[in-house]
């Protein structure tokens, strides 16, 4: 099975999201399968978010990929070609942990 989400080649890249109720910032990641960090990022964030909210939306440059049991941040960046570090600063993040939606940069 593909693990790749999506290619960003003839996708919408941006759209706006109305928080409902039960709705959390890793309940919306995870629905639009898009990082945390940047849903944080793009709407300039330092709170929780409340129902009624409206969030913007963005889709990266690259490849989206969901981290599986027992990867790390090194195994992901090994099976893209990419610097882990690298990995770690698009995504504004310290460490990977299981079902975490990654940006995967071009």
């Amino acid at each position: 099975m593909n693990k790749y989400i999506f290619s960003m080649e003839n996708a919408i890249k941006e759209f706006l999201y109305r928080v409902q109720d039960n709705d959390t910032l890793m309940s919306v990641s995870t629905k639009f399968e898009i990082p945390f960090t940047e849903i944080i990022s793009l709407n300039n964030l330092s709170s929780e978010i409340e129902v009624g909210d409206v969030l913007l939306l963005s889709y990266g440059k690259g490849k989206y990929y969901k981290v599986e049991l027992k990867e790390t941040a090194k195994s992901i960046a090994e099976k893209f070609g990419i610097e882990e570090q690298k990995l770690l600063a698009v995504n504004k993040i310290d460490y990977v942990f299981y079902g975490l939606t990654l940006l995967i940069p071009q």
